[in-house]
């Protein structure tokens, strides 16, 4: 359990870091913090009273037994206060699950509950007083009393039984409420690769609930009437047990469990707060890629200069064949080429000190107008949808315009090589946690898995053509790169492609 809850801090300080201006990293902390500190009093309890001394033969549970028998022998920790330690960890737990799914949702959809506050806020705190009060010690010792002096003990007995039922139920409905909220975040995600990030997120944190709530609540170490009515005690006997590795191994996967939702939440955090550093370091990535592109074209000038002159004297010296079918469509090819290189180059001397504030809608949409998009391919783009929002940020217009473009054409190219009668693109824009998400969806030939990672590389493309230098996503991997954003594919052979274009938003932005 040492290693593991060690292994969980070092996750938790990261998240606090990336996250420190999300409320609902620090909520999970304080989730997780509770759950901590219910499972070591468990391990204490057994260290206590359990039969221990077969795991210190055991290299993953002897640095657990040295460190909770120096706890004992150092601390005096009573039956009483450990049991009330357990209590507080469990009622931390109870009250920040709902928080953190409420402050979680919150980020992606306009949720409104102003009208049912006080209602929805007394019954997230009747698990959390339950636990507190009712299995408080003293309130157990009161109960044992009244039991052993009772003429009909039966009758108390059976009430004791009605408030464990209601008390484990209570805390059933507050672990299944926040999954109910989460799975309505994972269905209203329209951005295929955080839906993917929430189902693994719900999904570990439903098997993180699950253990802690069996573990506590229907184990040999759960609350029970005849414990009470036998020893005064919700949950702690002093009698002799023995503890088998399932028990200590459940914090272990517990924490396991909360250590993987710490590393989803970290892959939702982009914490560039868009400070005079971070601008800084974006310029610095724009003009050092502005600088090896230009460097790369000018050699690629050199290169299709020195083919023209030979090509000239190709045709002085030899008229017969300067006169055939290949050499004019080399020619005609060599100085194509060289045009639009030098079109090139001289656009990056003019958009060389062009960079930072501007408004992404306009580049989205710029960017579809001009693709050339036959008359059989539907173009989904409605830029009136967000028109109402401030999409301005730290970006290169003349960069990201193209990447953004490279993308759309590859759709159309998808599209046409599919041979379908009827094609679609949508393009869409859409805010989730700390990014601007521009995704291209488009029903092409799609891309096989093991292209998926290549398609980023230099030269790499499944079309064929003179022109073709396979350089598009390459280049537009890069330029997202240098905006310290991302690029994401998911597609299905035959079906569809998607494009996800992640983009940091700038500080001040809101979801």
């Amino acid at each position: 359990m040492i290693y593991s809850l060690l292994f969980l801090l070092l996750f938790s300080a990261l998240l606090l870091i990336f996250g420190r201006r999300d409320r609902y990293a620090y909520l999970f902390v304080a989730m997780t913090l509770g759950a901590a500190l219910a499972f070591f009093s468990i391990i204490l309890h057994i260290n206590m009273f359990g039969n221990y001394y077969f795991h210190q033969r055991s290299a993953l549970f002897k640095l657990d037994y040295v460190i909770f028998r120096w706890v004992v022998s150092t601390f005096r920790i009573s039956i009483v206060t450990n049991l009330r330690i357990m209590n507080v960890g469990l009622a931390l737990y109870l009250l920040v699950m709902p928080l953190f799914s409420l402050e979680f949702l919150r980020w992606n959809e306009s949720f409104s509950w102003a009208g049912r506050k006080k209602v929805r806020a007394l019954w997230w705190c009747l698990a959390p007083m339950l636990v507190l009060w009712l299995f408080d010690p003293s309130v157990s010792t009161a109960m044992y009393l009244c039991y052993q002096r009772a003429e009909q003990p039966e009758h108390i007995y059976r009430f004791y039984k009605a408030a464990v039922l209601m008390s484990k139920t209570a805390v059933l409905c507050q672990v299944i409420g926040p999954m109910t909220q989460l799975l309505r975040c994972w269905r209203r995600m329209s951005v295929w690769f955080f839906r993917r990030k929430i189902a693994l997120f719900s999904l570990c944190l439903a098997l993180f609930n699950l253990l802690f709530y069996s573990f506590f609540f229907l184990s040999p170490f759960s609350v029970s009437a005849d414990k009470v009515c036998r020893s005064g005690f919700w949950i702690f006997e002093n009698i002799q047990f023995r503890s088998y590795a399932i028990y200590e191994g459940f914090p272990v996967v517990v924490f396991a469990l909360s250590a993987v939702c710490m590393a989803v939440l970290l892959s939702f955090q982009m914490d560039v707060s868009m400070t005079v550093f971070f601008e800084r370091r974006i310029r610095t990535n724009i003009r050092a890629m502005n600088e090896t592109f230009s460097e790369v074209m000018h050699s690629q000038k050199n290169l299709l200069f020195a083919l023209r002159i030979l090509a000239r004297k190709t045709e002085k010296a030899c008229p017969e064949a300067a006169r055939c079918e290949p050499f004019r469509r080399l020619d005609s090819l060599i100085d194509t080429s060289l045009h639009h290189t030098a079109q090139l180059l001289d656009s990056l001397q003019e958009i060389r000190l062009t960079y930072l504030h501007n408004d992404l809608l306009t580049m989205v949409d710029s960017a579809v107008r001009e693709s050339s998009v036959p008359e059989h391919i539907r173009m989904l783009w409605m830029p009136e949808r967000y028109r109402e929002v401030d999409w301005n940020g730290m970006y290169d217009k003349y960069h990201l315009k193209k990447a953004i473009g490279n993308v759309m054409n590859n759709a159309v190219e998808a599209i046409v090589r599919s041979g379908k009668a009827e094609g679609q693109i949508t393009v869409e824009l859409v805010r989730v946690f700390r990014w601007t998400a521009i995704v291209v969806t488009d029903n092409g030939t799609g891309i096989d898995r093991r292209n998926r990672r290549k398609v980023f590389e230099p030269h790499f493309s499944v079309r064929r053509g003179p022109m073709n230098w396979g350089m598009g996503l390459t280049y537009t991997y890069k330029v997202l790169k240098a905006h310290l954003g991302q690029v994401k594919i998911d597609s299905a052979v035959g079906k569809y492609t998607s494009v996800l274009l992640l983009l940091p938003q700038r500080k001040g932005m809101n979801v």
